[in-house]
């Protein structure tokens, strides 16, 4: 499972919370991806086998983005982090860089037309 979003999207969030329940406050930067294999924390109370799944938190700074690549293709799921409060001034940007992980364009990193701090 890829987590991505755009820089500063919270994607670190969902990683924690899937991992170990922990409710993580605060800003947390992912200059390198957060990966782990493990047993969702939702799933760990229930009976019978159950397998770890791997989930890897990849950054969305503009420059770091290529590394989406070395995951994508082993990847069951893609969750797309979207921040609710900084939709409105980065959604075209949101939409782009969603289509391109979609359409596989994600190789042109200057194709990301995203204004980065």
């Amino acid at each position: 499972m890829v987590l991505a979003g755009l820089n500063d999207s919270g994607k670190t969030v969902p990683f924690y919370q899937l991992r170990d329940g922990s409710a993580h406050q605060g800003t947390v930067t992912s200059v390198d991806p957060n990966e782990g294999n493990f047993v969702l924390r939702s799933e760990s109370s229930k009976k019978g086998k159950i397998k770890p799944v791997c989930v890897v938190d990849v950054s969305g700074h503009l420059r770091l983005r290529p590394k989406l690549g070395e995951y994508l293709p082993q990847a069951a799921g893609l969750i797309f982090v979207v921040d609710a409060l900084d939709f409105l001034p980065n959604c075209r940007a949101a939409a782009q860089y969603l289509y391109e992980i979609l359409t596989g364009e994600r190789e042109n990193p200057s194709a990301y037309n995203v204004q980065q701090d």
